[in-house]
């Protein structure tokens, strides 16, 4: 088996036929892609928006977050140093 490599600079959400790639991949090494899951709230109502994302080794806990919400803004949220808010509240 090959190992997985995604087609774009931007790694986002990893589907289930993406995780399912991964996990049959031969690639170990710490460069190597692997789905973690993420989750981001609402800091005015709580919602939750919780995913599977594709990390590596090397990713650091605030690269990880910012993978998510670079995602979630794609989507509606607002997410800044201050406060992560969900489409409705953003609103």
């Amino acid at each position: 088996m090959t190992a997985f490599r995604p087609t774009s600079p931007d790694v986002w959400a990893a589907s289930p036929e993406t995780v399912s790639a991964i996990l049959r991949s031969d690639d170990t090494g710490p460069d190597a892609l692997h789905p973690a899951q993420i989750g981001v709230f609402c800091d005015h109502c709580g919602r939750a928006d919780e995913r599977d994302y594709l990390v590596n080794d090397r990713t650091s806990r605030p690269e990880r977050f910012e993978i998510a919400r670079r995602h979630l803004r794609a989507e509606g949220w607002t997410c800044t140093p201050d406060a992560d808010l969900c489409p409705t509240c953003t609103a």
